[in-house]
This record gives C-alpha cells, structure tokens and sequence, in this order.
C-alpha cells in the first residue's frame, strides 16, 4: 500500500552505489526524496521530491524541506548506502526528526580513523599498530615496511590510501594522504596481511543483530588503494 503523499523516505546520494536502496524503496511503493550534488545522477528519475545539494550538508538539506513545507512527521526515515562523510549527514537528519538512529559522536569516530584507532586502543580492541601525526609535523624515519598510509579524515571514501614497501615511495605516500585528509592528521599504520570483511548489522536497545556479510574487493594499483 502506497504511503499517503506527504509521508517520504530519504535517501542520501542518488548515484550508481545508491541503486539497490532506490530500487528496493520504489518496490515498497515509498515515496522518495532523494538528495545528490548531481543534478543528472540515475536516482533522479525515481525521485518525487529531488534536492539538487551535497550529502554533506544537513543544514542546507533542512532549510530546503522546510521552505517545501515539509515538516518532521512527514519523514519517516533517512537513509544511505555509504560509509563516507554522508553518515553524519544521515545521523544529524535523524536526530532533527526525532528518528531511530545513530549517535552523530559515534559516526564522528567511527569516520576519523584518529579517533577511531585511540577508541580501540582505550577499549582494547585489537587494531593496526597506527603512529597518528599532523600533515605539518616532520615525520619520523620509518624503519618497519610494509605500512599502510591514509587519511585521518579523508574526503571521499576510499581515497589517499597507499601500501608502502620502502622508504623510496614513502614521501609520495604521505603527501597523496595529506591531499585527502580534512583535519591535517594522516595515518601510518602497520600492514596486516588478510581479508577485508565488512560486517553489516544494526544495534538496537545495546544489542547488535547482523544482517550479512561482505567479502570485500580492494583493487591495487601501483600501491594505491582505488575505489572498486
């Protein structure tokens, strides 16, 4: 049964990554709002409502569905098929409509691998052996190869990242992680050999459920790490 008109589900990016979720929300028969920087991206089409601004601005996302009338009852929940900077989006909007969903400060951990890597170490939960440093802070002599190097906070999912075998690629290492990283920290962390499982689930009332997991496919090129 279709919602009634002023009742919407929002979905954050409308891009190729977003599809699943767009089609399994048009299956349910939701009605969308579906917010992208691009103006053209495939969502767009499945939209009823379309707002034309980056994930990353719950402010300006806000102020357009108030200026459309569109009030907090009518949302009946945000979501996004992300692990990037939208999430906070995501949890900000939740928390503004008074939803089910996730603490801000959480994501804000979970997305700076800074506060992430402390987080574990505090709680002792097992994580790469990481050395935290300011972009603008002489880095110290590196002795044990391989490493990993990223962004503390990077821009875009997936970015900046690089696996370095010896001292020769170290400085273009660091200064790719320097490029990508928004809070003017980056990462130097040891390189563990292994699978990269993702583990999706939900925590509800303290208790984690999972829904699947997700073997997933890092692609290599020249010892950076790309965006499959």
């Amino acid at each position: 049964m279709k919602l009634k008109k002023n009742k919407y589900l929002i979905i954050l990016a409308g891009g190729k990554s977003q599809m699943p979720l767009i089609y399994a929300a048009k299956k349910l028969d939701l009605n969308l709002i579906i917010v992208d920087r691009n103006k053209d991206c495939p969502g767009k089409m499945f939209a009823d409502i379309f707002i034309n601004s980056s994930t990353d601005n719950h402010k300006k996302i806000i102020l357009y569905l108030k200026k459309k009338q569109i009030k907090k009852n009518h949302i009946i929940g945000i979501i996004t098929r992300s692990s990037g900077r939208s999430t906070k989006t995501m949890s900000m909007l939740q928390k503004k409509f008074k939803l089910d969903g996730t603490n801000p400060n959480s994501v804000e951990t979970v997305l700076n691998k800074n506060k992430l890597m402390s987080f574990c170490k505090n709680k002792k939960i097992l994580a790469p052996y990481t050395l935290i440093k300011r972009v603008d802070k002489k880095i110290p002599k590196i002795v044990n190869f391989p490493l990993v190097i990223k962004p503390s906070f990077a821009t875009i999912g997936k970015t900046g990242i690089s696996i370095v075998e010896n001292n020769e690629d170290l400085a273009q290492a660091i200064s790719l992680a320097q490029k990508y990283t928004e809070n003017k920290y980056i990462n130097i962390e040891e390189k563990i050999e292994g699978k990269d499982i993702v583990v999706i689930g939900l925590v509800k009332n303290h208790r984690f459920s999972r829904l699947c997991i997700i073997d997933e496919m890092n692609k290599v090129v020249k010892n950076k790490i790309l965006r499959n």
